[in-house]
């Protein structure tokens, strides 16, 4: 096997406690003793049976892998480590388990074939039990996700020419972001370009001294959550997170991209996580400077909430003038039944037209609403934002991040 990354992953549990962490370690490196995290995220189970952790309950489990060690190659690639007290191991890539029973001393290992694996973030979950494999008497599961970033594979980026019945057939192409860079000419880092902030999360421009929520990698964004139990905020409103909020609308009523007409979208792969709060989301320009006397049109493509990956909410607002006293015009749809978003890239559109809004799902349509304004409407900008609730729980996974990863943007007239 050429350039195979080892993977050190160690599970433990007690009837009292339980440990989970993930160390990558180079081949011929020990395993070492895993300290204490918070145990979280709901586990299909090793029966495909919706199961958790009976101990400490359900949460998120993302866990911290750095820059360096989450690179693969597209080939068939080799996890050890311990699982203290379970009887089972399985890897799971892609709804493929690869199974593995630890040995005398708790050890375990396996061998991964990703190499049909497309380029860019995979979703790994390690799930451990304490019982042999496909037996449903165990009492303890526990769970672990972590993201690689695979390298030598096939590019899974669509093609700029859809299919038949995609909504983008057959058009042009007027604008792309294919994240090569980030430039600060075309996206504007920080809050709303009219200055407003709505996250439990600081949204850090590029000149921010804490550390940066936005990277580059082989042509994907990642936007990164980070949170820091130590900080103090600057603005003076407790928040313990700091994330990003990038929008090609800036503070200044100018645009990089917007479009009144037209098909746009975001290809992403989203966090999962209580609290995590993803979204793509459009603005009118004339908003940014006139919000205060006109209110705004906002279209949300997609606003995903970490606790409910197999659903998402689209909206259109007409956003009166501040202070909103009364209900507003407003166009929802919850989009359920969906595969789960947070174990790979989906297509999120969104299609303007004289008079209405059109929602996809990769390329299916799920919900259309007439265009509110639709005389008088300006040009739309877009947001991409991983946010934070301020109106629900949130789980800090063992990571102390989330992260969104974003392959393109494109928009079609």
């Amino acid at each position: 096997m050429r350039n195979r990354l080892r993977s050190l992953l160690l599970l433990g549990a007690t009837l009292l406690a339980a440990t989970v962490a993930t160390i990558p370690v180079a081949a011929g490196e020990d395993v070492a003793e895993a300290g204490p995290y918070a145990l979280q995220l709901t586990s299909p189970g090793p029966t495909g049976t919706a199961t958790h952790n009976q101990l400490l309950g359900a949460q998120a489990s993302t866990v911290a892998i750095d820059d360096d060690r989450m690179r693969v190659r597209a080939d068939k690639v080799a996890f050890a480590g311990i699982a203290k007290g379970m009887r089972s191991v399985a890897i799971v890539v892609g709804g493929v388990w690869t199974l593995a029973v630890p040995d005398a001393d708790q050890r375990f290992k396996a061998i991964v074939d990703l190499s049909k694996a497309d380029n860019g973030p995979l979703v790994v979950d390690v799930f451990a039990w304490d019982a042999p494999p496909d037996d449903h008497s165990f009492k303890t599961n526990l769970s672990l996700r972590v993201h690689l970033f695979v390298e030598g594979g096939a590019d899974g980026s669509p093609s700029v020419e859809r299919p038949l019945g995609h909504p983008a057939h057959r058009r042009t192409l007027v604008w792309s972001e294919n994240f090569d860079a980030l430039s600060p000419k075309i996206w504007h880092a920080g809050p709303k370009p009219d200055g407003q902030e709505y996250s439990a999360a600081a949204f850090l421009s590029y000149s921010s001294t804490e550390p940066s929520p936005y990277t580059i990698r082989d042509g994907f964004l990642r936007i990164r959550a980070n949170y820091q139990p130590q900080r103090t905020d600057p603005a003076g409103f407790g928040r313990k997170w700091t994330t990003g909020h990038l929008s090609t609308g800036f503070p200044d009523g100018s645009t990089s991209a917007a479009f009144r007409k037209g098909y746009a979208e975001v290809r992403m792969l989203l966090p999962a996580g209580p609290g995590c709060w993803p979204s793509f989301w459009l603005l009118d320009q004339d908003s940014i400077r006139n919000s205060a006397k006109t209110g705004a049109v906002e279209i949300d493509v997609i606003e995903a909430y970490g606790h409910a990956t197999t659903s998402y909410v689209a909206t259109e607002h007409d956003w009166p003038p501040p202070p909103v006293t009364a209900r507003h015009p407003i166009a929802q749809r919850n989009i359920t039944g969906l595969p789960d978003y947070s174990l790979g890239f989906h297509d999120y559109g969104v299609e303007t037209t004289d008079d209405e809004v059109i929602f996809y799902f990769d390329g299916a349509e799920k919900f259309r609403a007439p265009l509110y304004r639709a005389v008088s409407q300006s040009p739309f900008f877009m947001m991409l934002t991983l946010a934070i609730s301020q109106d629900w729980p949130v789980a800090v996974p063992p990571s102390g991040y989330y992260d969104l990863w974003i392959d393109q943007v494109r928009v079609y007239r």
